[in-house]
């Protein structure tokens, strides 16, 4: 450039008409580019999940006939990615052309006023020869530059969703760090007029109760009353509109987070599993030594060892993707086994016996009371024996809590839970 300038400083300055050519027409070729860019991420995206959807769903989907029809989607999105990839490879194409015509331009340029200035006598031929080389040179950058733009285009396209995921709120794991020796002491559970909405609609409303220490709460109510909704308040899995959900009498959420998730155990309706051997799950998340001594007596007091045991690997076993080599009711049971090595001060039972045969469910419910001893226990149950042995029954109905007592107490006062449990057929 420096040399250009040397020769002659008007043909310079010249060439420069080009650069505003070529960046206007770089400028919407690139916003194209992060568009289409972001497009096929999100089919990529939509791609993936579904992948992974009918992946871990296959019995579902082969037992209700929709493999077509997941193939059809699949092969929407897939059809989706090839259209954008196209739409990219075109700008791609297209850019490196662009800019070896604006150099021809500019080489144009420099010719057809070179010819002037020869004409004049104010350069020579090998002075017009020797910027056309200079520019060329000059040239050659901004081509790789182009294409540069072209790709930083699409990689901003491909990293927003990651971005817009990393903006996200995460919690606050950190924030109460310096209190994580603080002690905890333990005391009654409660909400105080706690308000929760999952986006713009309303989940709970006004919801107040106490659970005391050591007894067993049971939660009834229809279905989307918002009992699986306070078990994930009760863990932290999401923030209230207002209110307050204290333990004694300090706020939850002045606890550090994994602090107070150590003391609860969770024995879930969907029985999650990871991929792994039996051990690994049996132990996932236990943050100590567990001797194989222990996990047994740990695995015999869910009723889960002598299966276990009939396996060639034993412990060993691995369990397949979401343990889909076990059973409905195995998984139940190593979901019970890893609870009772956690040694919870706080027990979750989500419909926790759901899944079990009558013989392994009475042995569980004699572990699990032995587990309940001095706990706080909190169920969510369809049976009415679980229900009967309740200290406590809280009774929900469309988000608020509209009866609290003992099953003979609710039954004598509460026309609500009496039409729900005669309706739902409860049996013991």
């Amino acid at each position: 450039l420096i040399m250009l300038f040397i020769l002659d400083w008007k043909m310079t300055l010249l060439t420069f008409i080009t650069i505003p050519i070529f960046v206007l027409i770089m400028i919407p070729l690139g916003r194209i580019m992060q568009k289409i860019s972001t497009s096929t991420q999100s089919e990529i995206a939509n791609f993936s999940g579904l992948l992974g959807r009918v992946l871990t769903e296959m019995r579902l989907v082969k037992i209700s006939n929709t493999e077509r029809l997941e193939l059809d989607n699949a092969h929407k999105n897939l059809n989706e990615i090839y259209k954008l990839g196209l739409k990219q490879a075109k700008i791609a194409a297209v850019v490196q052309p662009i800019s070896g015509i604006v150099m021809l331009l500019t080489i144009a340029i420099i010719l057809g006023f070179g010819a002037l200035e020869i004409a004049t006598g104010a350069i020579t031929a090998g002075t017009l020869i020797a910027m056309i080389f200079y520019v060329i040179q000059l040239s050659m950058p901004l081509i790789n530059l182009s294409t540069l733009v072209t790709d930083y285009k699409k990689a901003v396209g491909a990293s927003s969703r990651i971005y817009e995921i990393m903006q996200e709120p995460i919690e606050p794991t950190e924030a109460l760090e310096d209190s994580e020796n603080v002690l905890i002491d333990d005391g009654v559970l409660s909400f105080e007029h706690v308000d929760f909405k999952y986006d713009v609609k309303k989940i709970l409303d006004d919801v107040s109760f106490q659970i005391p220490q050591g007894q067993v709460s049971a939660f009834v109510g229809p279905s989307g009353s918002g009992k699986s909704t306070i078990f994930n308040l009760i863990e932290c899995m999401y923030e209230i509109e207002s209110g307050d959900i204290k333990y004694g009498l300090e706020s939850v959420y002045n606890i550090p987070l994994s602090k107070w998730r150590r003391k609860i155990g969770y024995v879930m309706q969907s029985n999650s599993m990871m991929s792994g051997t039996i051990r690994d799950n049996i132990l996932y998340g236990i943050n100590r030594h567990v001797s194989d001594e222990e996990l047994i007596n740990y695995a015999k007091l869910a009723n889960c060892h002598d299966f276990i045991m009939q396996f060639d690997e034993g412990y060993d076993t691995l369990v397949g993707e979401r343990g889909l080599k076990l059973s409905g009711g195995q998984r139940q049971r190593i979901d019970i086994a890893r609870s009772f090595v956690k040694n919870p001060d706080i027990l979750l039972l989500d419909e926790a016996t759901a899944n079990l045969d009558s013989e392994s469910e009475l042995k569980i419910q004699e572990a699990l009371e032995t587990l309940m001893e001095g706990r706080t226990t909190i169920v969510i149950a369809h049976r009415l024996s679980t229900i009967k042995k309740a200290g406590q029954i809280i009774f929900l109905d469309k988000g608020q809590v509209t009866g609290k007592g003992t099953h003979s107490e609710l039954m004598a006062s509460h026309a609500k839970y009496k039409n729900f449990v005669v309706s739902q057929k409860l049996t013991d």
